[in-house]
């Protein structure tokens, strides 16, 4: 029984070493989420700055047309 009893206590030890594993690889993925919408948001944002200087003349366009 005595021979047991350590190998009990570190399966114990263990535990909270997964569960901390399992909370890195929850924020990893976290991380990569964001990551992915910051390069979403830049690519998205620098094609607006090229619709945008297309989307102005657009604007003014549609501006005469109502008036």
């Amino acid at each position: 029984c005595d021979k047991l009893r350590p190998k009990k206590n570190i399966v114990f030890d263990v535990q909270p070493v997964v569960q901390i594993g399992k909370h890195i690889e929850e924020a990893i993925d976290e991380i990569k989420k964001k990551l992915t919408l910051l390069t979403n948001n830049m690519n998205r944002s620098s094609k607006k700055e090229t619709k945008s200087r297309s989307g102005g003349t657009m604007k003014t366009h549609m501006k005469g047309e109502n008036s």
